[in-house]
């Protein structure tokens, strides 16, 4: 009877167990859903670079977060979250070749997932140090433009579902800043055309006179 019981109880938990996680995952979805509309609706790259780590937030906990972005062979810090002094990363730049973590997502194009820093050696040794990070790349046509790195303070927190959360938003986040950039480039174009077009009639008129 107890044999039984026990069992009952076993297929219970599982079963509850296997509602908990299809409502987390579908909440995460939905999460995800909502936050690629937003991101998609906007082509002003300073407003995305703003919003991108908020809106990470929504589907992906983090004690702190930087958004990295690429220029040429470094990558600095275009916006952070969580930090005591956010301010001062703000423009923080290193060489891609200079970081082990970077180089390695630039060469893979694969997240990493360090379930505690105190047990890898790219980690230095430091004070109180936030135990678990995931790094993240955004991937534009192979290449690296970007990356985001997050952080919590207890070990072994990220899970090989929201590394791959994390990538579909890496992955829509990276196509909204490369669209932002085209649409911002080719204003920028029109812009100068139309200054350009202004200038040659001036000087018609003036020719003609």
């Amino acid at each position: 009877l107890l044999l039984s019981l026990a069992q009952q109880v076993a297929l219970s938990l599982d079963n509850l167990r296997l509602v908990q996680t299809t409502q987390e995952r579908a909440g995460q979805l939905e999460a995800l859903n909502d936050v690629s509309v937003s991101l998609t609706s906007s082509l002003s790259s300073d407003q995305l670079v703003t919003s991108v780590l908020d809106q990470l937030s929504t589907i992906i906990p983090y004690d702190t977060a930087a958004l990295w972005l690429r220029e040429k062979d470094r990558l600095s810090v275009a916006s952070a979250r969580g930090f005591s002094d956010t301010d001062q990363r703000l423009g923080l730049s290193v060489y891609v070749s200079d970081s082990a973590l970077f180089k390695e997502m630039a060469q893979t194009g694969h997240p990493i997932l360090v379930r505690d820093v105190r047990e890898d050696p790219r980690f230095p040794p430091v004070e109180a140090p936030r135990l678990s990070w995931l790094g993240i790349p955004l991937i534009s046509k192979g290449e690296l433009i970007g990356a985001i790195a997050m952080e919590k303070w207890q070990a072994n927190f990220y899970t090989r579902e929201q590394v791959q959360v994390g990538i579909t938003f890496a992955s829509q986040c990276a196509i909204s800043l490369d669209n932002a950039r085209l649409y911002e480039d080719s204003v920028n174009r029109a812009t100068e055309l139309d200054q350009r077009t202004q200038r040659l009639t001036v000087l018609n008129r003036f020719a003609s006179a």
